[in-house]
């Protein structure tokens, strides 16, 4: 059995967009992983 692995396509720029502030409310839309919301939980 393989092994899902799944790589956010333009993480970074998606990120910097949030402008992410502690406290903040995020939701992530996307059908993946979870790596744009794993990126916005270590900022």
């Amino acid at each position: 059995m393989k092994s899902f692995e799944h790589i956010p396509v333009m993480k970074e720029q998606c990120i910097d967009g949030l402008k992410i502030k502690k406290g903040g409310v995020y939701f992530d839309g996307t059908v993946g992983a979870g790596g744009h919301s794993y990126e916005i939980l270590k900022r």
